[in-house]
């Protein structure tokens, strides 16, 4: 019997295509393995460590996890059901509360005792909890250096909530220089600190204050906390250090404008190493003698002591300009004149 060459090609076309159907079950064979694997991987696998820059508070994070101090915290190990760590941080040298925020699971959070001044994150934290219905039993943030506690209002605190004291330093500056007060209350409300300075002046327009004296300045200051717990009262109170300066940024003026300076302060230069010339006295003509009776009385009262030689002089040296006291060279003139006389009468005598 003949064959068409058109049978003969749908023949020889069946392998070929059996194979590719093969292929392509092995595909799909393939990728149905690699899903259930990637199903079966531990969803942590695929996490981003959170980021806790500051080492001290990733040391006692990771303690209330059972893990190494610089081991990797992920979302899941710190976030989901149940609220059961407890972070107690306390004294341990911690300056930044970055990355707190992400711990959902905390009941309970004691950082006192450090070197805290921003509590941003901590009401990040309150926030994220009250965002999974949860509220936080206990917190201290109590001796940090805290001035500024508004970041807390979406803090939701049901039992204990210490805050006090804290102690804050401010950057120097001069008198009367306005300072803004940088104290705020958990609800945003100004806290006006106090000082028994008498120069102290606060103003509640501007809420700024000024001391008006140098040297280093304490303000105090108590609140109470608010809204702080929901069951119990707290307060917030500490102490502002400012350092009151003047122009030459030293703490205190250490002499007055006004002071004259010492001898040893006086150049070497300007000082006169021979005799001191007498200079004649203000309106009088250089060379010529004044005579006795003439001087005025200001003239003799605004002389004053001329040294020559490391020697006081008279002052009255200074007026005749001849070296001689006023009292000597009035005589003798006097001498002079009573001679001049003498001789008058004795010439007629003699033409006679």
């Amino acid at each position: 019997m003949n064959t068409s060459p058109s049978a003969t090609r749908r023949t020889l076309s069946t392998p070929r295509n059996r194979r590719t159907t093969g292929v392509l079950g092995s595909a799909a064979l393939l990728g149905t393995i690699v899903a259930a694997l990637s199903i079966s991987t531990p969803a942590h696998a695929a996490e981003t460590p959170i980021g806790v820059p500051d080492s001290a508070l990733r040391a006692c994070l990771n303690a209330a996890l059972d893990q190494p101090a610089d081991a990797e915290i992920l979302p899941s190990q710190v976030s989901g059901p149940g609220m059961d760590l407890s972070a107690h941080c306390n004294d341990a040298g911690i300056s930044s509360l970055e990355g707190i925020e992400f711990f959902t699971r905390l009941h309970f959070v004691d950082v006192s005792g450090n070197n805290i001044r921003d509590v941003t994150p901590l009401g990040a934290l309150g926030r994220n909890l009250t965002r999974e219905g949860r509220t936080l039993s206990d917190i201290h943030i109590e001796r940090n250096h805290i001035t500024d506690l508004s970041t807390l209002g979406d803090l939701v605190v049901r039992y204990y909530f210490f805050a006090e004291p804290q102690q804050a330093t401010l950057p120097a500056v001069r008198p009367l220089t306005p300072v803004a007060n940088p104290l705020v209350n958990q609800d945003g409300s100004v806290i006006i600190p106090v000082s028994t300075d008498p120069g102290f002046r606060y103003d509640p327009t501007s809420n700024t204050f000024t001391f008006a004296s140098f040297g280093p300045k304490v303000l105090t200051w108590e609140a109470p906390l608010t809204p702080g717990s929901q069951t119990y009262t707290y307060s917030t109170s500490g102490t502002l250090n400012i350092s009151v300066t003047d122009i030459r940024g030293g703490d205190t003026p250490t002499s007055s404008p006004t002071a004259t300076a010492t001898p040893s302060q006086t150049p070497t230069s300007s000082t006169p190493t021979g005799p001191v010339s007498a200079e004649p006295s203000v309106g009088a003509t250089p060379g010529t003698p004044t005579i006795p009776g003439t001087a005025t009385a200001s003239a003799s009262a605004t002389s004053s002591p001329v040294t020559a030689g490391g020697a006081t002089q008279n002052p009255a040296l200074a007026s005749t300009g001849l070296g001689l006291s006023v009292p000597l060279f009035g005589a003798a003139i006097a001498l002079l004149l009573g001679l001049g006389a003498a001789l008058s009468r004795r010439r007629p005598a003699s033409g006679e």
